[in-house]
């Protein structure tokens, strides 16, 4: 974990888990929670985040995200496949990873203009997350751009 010009670097380790919801009813009334491993999940997340983020704000301007899940190959994968094609779905980890982050690292995931997303296959099971500033000069200032100097 370390801090980078006008951004944040931090590894969580342990396993990745997906994005994935439970229907809970109570009497009339239907709504959708996340299961026990994906909250953990979350929140375990924040924690690293926060860490990382040392007591700073969470960034408010436009952010580049580049996030790599990395795993160890399993058994059942042949000696020439080289890439970690099958489940979870990469976009359902990042929906579990952005929900974790949201107000700790960034206000919004809004925020993000460009999202590099990765899965490889590793020494061990974490998750590297990378956030920088995508335009180190925001805020623009009203009157530069006005007279055409920006």
């Amino acid at each position: 974990m370390s801090d980078i010009d006008d951004g944040v670097r931090f590894v969580i380790s342990g396993k990745a888990q997906p994005e994935r919801k439970r229907q809970v009813s109570r009497g009339k009334w239907t709504r959708r929670v996340d299961t026990k491993p994906a909250a953990e999940f979350k929140a375990k997340c924040a924690l690293f985040a926060a860490r990382a983020m040392g007591g700073r704000a969470p960034f408010d301007e436009p952010l580049v995200g580049v996030i790599t899940w990395r795993t160890r190959k399993p058994s059942g994968y042949r000696k020439h496949e080289y890439y970690p094609h099958k489940r979870p779905d990469l976009d359902n980890l990042c929906k579990s990873l952005m929900d974790g982050i949201t107000g700790v690292v960034m206000t919004d995931d809004a925020k993000f203009v460009t999202l590099c997303l990765n899965k490889e296959f590793g020494d061990r099971d974490e998750v590297e997350v990378v956030v920088t500033l995508a335009d180190p000069e925001y805020p623009y200032r009203r009157d530069d751009a006005a007279n055409g100097t920006a």
